[in-house]
């Protein structure tokens, strides 16, 4: 269904890998090509619904190696399609995970940021409706150092409004 021409066949299939992925009940660790279907089909198609689906399927999937290229190079209008999904504006259908399937494509392609903007990038939305996205903290801790960094300011910055939280009652 993922690789069919009919735009209905992949509304479904993206549906059920957001939903595997969700679940953490697949991984593209063993067909990796599923992550570059994903992202033509949420690039090409010109429906909402379909950029929804495709892109929370991104964004849901367990994180995998980077280093065993998952996706090809990036060209240059690939790359201003991600720069530009992750400056979505907030009131849009399916922003927060666009925005994080922005950050995963970047991630595998180690463009248009570094890890340390990467990390930083990701630290910013964390919290912007990315609770119920479970690969989050796996791609802060996949960056290494400057997401484990990032890790540690979050968790001191939930502390401090725990300890406020309380404090106010």
């Amino acid at each position: 269904m993922l690789y069919s021409d009919e735009p209905q066949l992949h509304f479904a299939a993206c549906w059920a890998f957001a939903w595997l992925g969700e679940t953490g009940a697949w991984s593209p660790e063993h067909k990796p090509d599923v992550l570059l279907r994903l992202l033509k089909i949420w690039r090409a198609s010109q429906s909402p619904d379909i950029h929804h689906v495709a892109s929370w399927a991104i964004s849901s999937l367990p994180i995998i190696d980077r280093e065993s290229k998952p996706l090809p190079e990036p060209d240059t209008d690939l790359i201003d399609f991600i720069k530009k999904q992750f400056s979505l504006e907030e009131d849009k259908l399916g922003v927060p995970k666009k925005k994080k399937a922005a950050l995963v494509t970047g991630f595998y392609w180690k463009a248009p940021w570094t890890d340390e903007e990467l990390a930083q990038l990701a630290a910013s939305i964390y919290g912007e409706d990315f609770d119920d996205i479970p690969t989050l903290d796996p791609l802060l801790k996949a960056l290494g150092e400057p997401g484990k960094a990032q890790l540690e300011a979050l968790k001191q910055k939930q502390s401090e409004r725990e300890v406020a939280a309380i404090d106010d009652v």
